[in-house]
């Protein structure tokens, strides 16, 4: 079902957006400002010698600001899905805010629920396997 917003909700909406991308520029200038040698080490990996399942997320992150995307993929594939996800929504929410667009929304019921939470859960631990045997 999609909704049309109202006047009040487009001038909301545009400042929620510019405080998004506001966020996530300043993200993406520290990530390609910052020294690979100063990112933070996994302290789980570092006492168990498994790597978590989100380790290599900053390396990834910081592969895909400098269009290394083969990286990236390699680094964190789960991730590079999720920031692609976040960036096609951000660019959504901009059209929301300056356009008119609809708002989603999405109404599922307990059944669909329960199986996009397992579906989640298992994309993780698919993507923990491959951290794991790649050993990142």
């Amino acid at each position: 079902m999609w909704q049309q917003s109202d006047g009040n909700g487009r001038a909301r909406g545009l400042r929620r957006s510019a405080v998004a991308s506001l966020l996530a520029g300043g993200m993406a200038l520290a990530a390609v400002a910052w020294p690979v040698a100063w990112l933070p080490v996994c302290p789980f990996h570092r006492l168990t010698g498994i790597p978590c399942p989100t380790c290599g997320a900053t390396r990834c992150v910081k592969a895909l600001l400098h269009g290394d995307w083969a990286m990236a993929i390699q680094l964190q594939p789960l991730i590079v899905a999720i920031v692609m996800a976040a960036a096609m929504w951000l660019a959504y929410a901009w059209g929301m805010a300056v356009f008119g667009w609809p708002y989603p929304v999405a109404a599922a019921n307990r059944r669909e629920k329960w199986l996009l939470g397992i579906s989640a859960a298992a994309l993780v631990l698919a993507n923990w396997a491959y951290l794991v045997v790649r050993g990142v």
